[in-house]
Formats: structure tokens, sequence, C-alpha cells
């Protein structure tokens, strides 16, 4: 079975718009956490619950099975060892969803044609790769959306950010600050959205696009005016010239999005009004 190669920038639109339903239709997320199993179970109308996985772990011929989607039933297993590892726990719920959202159809045609869902994991390990990692970037863009850290890194490197330098006398000593400012940076933003620090770093380059870019914001001392403006252009940048064809697009939309009653419907709706990349 092949899997479809999707892209990072559609999987972010697949998770905006889940998070775009649950905004619109259920209740209005203004800061982490992000409520994940109320997504699952009233976003998705799946069930959830905590449980020991070796029979996954046994069956798939893996170790250490930390959740369990079964599409048949619409229920997600976490992993007992999970129950208060909450970094790891919201994670994996997340990717979890994630495979929910990109690879239903998968697991459908899987068991229409007489798999059990392990065995198909067993079986296409060369495609379950493929899965695996598409449901981790949903994961992360799940936990830590896009507008909403941009706005946080902003806030962070503005207001919080007083990693004092120490005079360097050689280059490579400056290059060592200059990467423990950025890891202070991302240690706060790991606890802001209750995500480790890999997940939290992996985001800020997606998010940023180019590690770089962080470097250039946290150089020597205190943040100068230039590198705030910079931190801010970064949020600023990312935002679309809300034209009037733009505005009546998006009234049209929100007329039309009144009664919707499942994310499917509401990303489809998002695809007609040519929005799916700006909602």
């Amino acid at each position: 079975m092949l899997i479809k190669r999707l892209r990072w920038g559609e999987i972010e639109a697949k998770a905006c718009s889940l998070l775009g339903y649950y905004n619109f239709a259920i209740k209005e997320i203004k800061k982490p956490p992000v409520p994940l199993e109320f997504i699952l179970q009233k976003g998705l109308g799946y069930d959830y619950g905590i449980k020991d996985l070796i029979f996954v772990g046994e069956k798939l011929e893996c170790p250490n099975v930390l959740g369990y989607t079964d599409i048949k039933n619409k229920i997600v297993f976490i992993d007992e060892s999970l129950q208060y590892q909450y970094a790891r726990h919201d994670f994996t719920l997340g990717h979890e969803i994630g495979h929910i959202r990109l690879h239903k159809r998968y697991y459908q045609q899987a068991l229409a044609e007489g798999y059990s869902l392990p065995l198909l994991a067993c079986e296409n390990k060369k495609e379950v790769r493929s899965m695996e990692w598409q449901a981790d970037f949903f994961s992360a863009s799940l936990l830590m959306p896009s507008r909403m850290f941009r706005e946080k890194f902003c806030n962070i490197v503005k207001n919080d950010f007083n990693y004092e330098i120490k005079d360097a006398s050689f280059t490579s000593d400056i290059g060592i600050q200059r990467e423990l400012a950025k890891q202070e940076v991302i240690k706060k933003l790991a606890t802001y959205f209750g995500v480790s620090y890999s997940a939290a770093g992996r985001r800020c380059n997606y998010v940023f696009l180019a590690t770089q870019k962080l470097s250039s914001i946290l150089r020597c001392g205190r943040l100068s005016e230039p590198q705030i403006k910079m931190a801010e252009s970064l949020v600023e940048g990312s935002d679309i010239e809300m034209t009037n064809g733009l505005k009546k697009k998006i009234e049209e939309f929100n007329k039309e999005a009144v009664g919707i009653s499942n994310p499917d419907d509401y990303e489809n709706l998002l695809g007609t009004k040519g929005l799916r990349e700006i909602l």
C-alpha cells in the first residue's frame, strides 16, 4: 500500500483546520495546553483510554508501543507508562490524532482487505515510517500552533530574555554563548507549551525555517532595537494581507460554516473557499 507523501505545509494546514474547527464549533483555544482529549472526543468522536499496550508490541514485534488507534471502534489507547509523563503522553496522543486525520483511509482500506492494523504496520515497514514522521509533525503542529508559537517566542525575546553574555576572546566562545542563549529560549518555549525540549527545538527550526534566523536574533548581550524588530518581523511577516476580497471570502466562510458538525466538512469548506492555507 502506497502512502501519499505529504509536504510539511500540507500537514500543518490539516492540523490548523482541526484546531480551527474546534475553535469555531466547540470552544476557542486561547493559550496552551491544547485540549487534545476534548479534541479527540468532542471534535472527532473517538473514545480515549489508558491501557497496557504490550499486546500491540508483541503483534508488531516492536517493544515499547506507546499509542494505538482502533479506527474500526473509534478509540485511542495510550500506554499506561505515560499516564504521569505529561509531555510524552500529550505528544503521543497528538501523534495518534495525526494518524486519524492523515491516514484513516489507509487503515480502512487495510481492514477491508482483511488486515489487522498491527499486521499492516508489520508488513509495510517502509510505508509505516512515512506515516510515523507525518503523525509526529502533525502532533507538533497541534500542540504548538504556529501563530501562538511565534507570538510566545517574540514575547520571550522581548520581555523575558536576560541571558548574560560574558566577554569572549575568541569567536568560538561567542558561538558557544549564542548556542546557550538559544537553548534558554527553547527551554522557556518547551515549558510554556508543555512539550519536551527536543520537540520545542524542532518546532523552532520549522516555524523559523532556518536556525540561523533564530541565532541572528539571540546575539551577544541584551537585545538591541534592530534585533527586537527582527523578532517581531518573524511574527508579523507570517500574516496574510487582509484585502477586501479576502475579507469577503472569510465572511462567506463564517456564514456557511454555521452548523458544521464535523472537521471533515470544515476542512472541505476551507478548501472550497480557498482559505485552507490562511485560516
